[in-house]
């Protein structure tokens, strides 16, 4: 599927957090046109999916971290192990497989008590884990 002009600018618009009514109305149409545009692309495959953001920082004792990890030498079966258990985790929203050092990074959120809980208690204490190293953010920024 070709996109066109519209559909681009609805993704991106989606892609930034807008909502379908104010899409709507900076673009001066109908929301059934704009619904009609995101299942167009959706059908197509152009739109894999929608994921929320939740802003932590407006609930009470906010926590985010980047937590960089290092594996034992380990098989493809237990790294696959190792994500699957870590997807189960409410506090982790994002996994990030990378290169040098460290074997991956996540991202997590919660209240202090959660993500020390998950860092001391859940992540040091799996066996494929050799390291750990926590950067806490202290303000994010939007792009």
């Amino acid at each position: 599927m070709k996109l066109h002009e519209k559909d681009l600018e609805i993704a991106e618009a989606l892609r930034a957090g807008e909502s379908v009514e104010s899409i709507s109305n900076r673009l001066g149409l109908p929301k059934s046109t704009v619904y009609y545009h995101i299942g167009k692309m959706k059908k197509a495959g152009a739109i894999k999916g929608f994921k929320v953001s939740l802003d932590y920082e407006t609930t009470k004792d906010y926590q985010s971290a980047f937590i960089l990890i290092a594996l034992n030498g380990t098989n493809s079966k237990d790294i696959n192990e190792f994500i699957d258990s870590i997807r189960k985790e409410k506090t982790v929203s994002d996994i990030y497989s990378v290169s040098g050092e460290w074997d991956f990074i996540f991202r997590v959120n919660g209240t202090k008590e959660e993500v020390t809980d998950f860092l001391s208690r859940r992540l040091q204490t799996m066996s494929f884990v050799k390291k750990t190293y926590s950067m806490f953010l202290l303000k994010h920024f939007e792009n």
